[in-house]
């Protein structure tokens, strides 16, 4: 009877031991759900810190990856430390000896129909009332040019940077048959948007980007302009014409936006704004190493401050949206980043169920990086760069993170 008894409770005290080992490593330290991960993940690459800087998951953290559009972190952190998270994009209008007026792009990067609205008021409150016709300068930014990764599509991604863009460089319309009508009711129809349409041969709500001519970008910002003003009465010519402006020229009104850099970053960080994000990348290059902006001046701007300031180096950063292939950055890499702009700007990455990440999503590439809370209260943060078609992969990864370590 003794030794049944004890053979029964030994038996009984085993089970008991392995049910609670088996819970321990579903939930905590052990190796299941890592094994998971790590099954999932293939080649890919996973990085997870808690706060106190303890490494949870590291796998392949210190090989290079595409990042896609986690990239926009890096833009975001640079810009808003070297340009400051007060500051506005600014245009300045001048009028020359002929009573033309001459606009010079800086590069805002939401010069939308609305902001526009605003400008046209304050020219007519200055007292202006009538143009000869307009002269667009868009020298502050190097031409052509040329981001590695923007094909010659009609995809809003695909849009041309330039120094003086209006919405975004692209046209919304909604063609019916012969006839053509914006697309939006706060922005006026002109005459290329119409010709584009036309000839776009497409039929029904369309957004066309400006990414075949140079041309048509200066064509239409002058159009816009030139739109707006006439709603406010001003007089203004037909001509449309590219120039730069004399630096012996002051400007007669400088409109500066209506949002700060800080919110234009959150902005493009929720929207994952590729557009937004490289007309950042160039602005820095024109800051910090004078106009024009180049691609190589604000190649050389991140990589100067990713090396000093976050303490990276063998990265490769070629455009400022995640777009390009040929970026290439490690886990390891990343996290410092995320680290340094969750510690500097806690508001600033996209917010969704108590989670702050960014994600990246290119045809080959699956990524995210952001932190969320445990339940110890403390964040734990991740870094997850996938090299697979199917984003479901992405989305199984987060969930086994945070169900075994929130």
């Amino acid at each position: 009877m003794k030794t049944s008894f004890n053979c029964s409770y030994l038996l009984r005290l085993v089970l008991l031991s392995l049910m609670v080992f088996f819970l321990f490593i579903d939930k905590h330290d052990g190796f299941a759900w890592i094994q998971e991960v790590q099954r999932i993940a293939a080649s890919g690459s996973i990085l997870v810190q808690n706060q106190q800087g303890k490494i949870l998951l590291d796998i392949n953290s210190d090989d290079m990856y595409v990042p896609a559009s986690t990239l926009k972190i890096i833009t975001s952190l640079c810009a808003i430390e070297i340009m400051g998270k007060t500051y506005r994009y600014q245009t300045e209008l001048y009028e020359d000896n002929e009573s033309n007026l001459l606009i010079k792009g800086l590069g805002d990067p939401i010069l939308t129909s609305e902001e526009l609205d605003i400008l046209a008021i304050r020219v007519n409150a200055s007292g202006k009332k009538s143009f000869k016709g307009i002269g667009i300068d868009v020298s502050f930014f190097e031409s052509p040019l040329k981001i590695p990764g923007v094909s010659m599509t009609d995809n809003p991604y695909d849009a041309l940077n330039s120094a003086l863009c209006v919405n975004f460089n692209t046209i919304s319309v909604l063609i019916q048959g012969k006839n053509v009508i914006s697309g939006e009711s706060q922005t006026p129809l002109t005459p290329i948007a119409y010709d584009l349409a036309k000839k776009s041969g497409k039929q029904g709500s369309v957004r066309i980007n400006l990414s075949h001519q140079h041309s048509d970008v200066v064509q239409y910002s002058g159009e816009m302009i030139a739109a707006f003003l006439r709603k406010q009465g001003i007089i203004v010519g037909n001509a449309i014409h590219e120039t730069v402006i004399p630096k012996s020229l002051i400007p007669f009104y400088v409109h500066q936006s209506s949002k700060t850099l800080e919110e234009i970053i959150q902005g493009m960080l929720h929207y994952s704004t590729n557009f937004i994000a490289n007309q950042l990348f160039l602005t820095l290059g024109a800051i910090q190493k004078g106009p024009p902006a180049s691609l190589k001046k604000s190649q050389e701007t991140v990589s100067d401050f990713l090396k000093k300031q976050v303490g990276l180096n063998g990265f490769t950063i070629v455009e400022g949206s995640g777009i390009s292939y040929e970026n290439q950055l490690s886990a390891r890499q990343l996290m410092k980043v995320l680290l340094d702009i969750n510690a500097r700007y806690p508001n600033l990455l996209y917010t969704k169920d108590n989670m702050q990440f960014k994600t990246g999503t290119l045809k080959h590439v699956k990524s995210i990086v952001g932190t969320f809370p445990s339940i110890q209260h403390e964040r734990i943060y991740f870094v997850v760069l996938l090299k697979t078609q199917n984003v479901s992969k992405r989305d199984n990864i987060m969930m086994i993170l945070k169900k075994n370590l929130s």
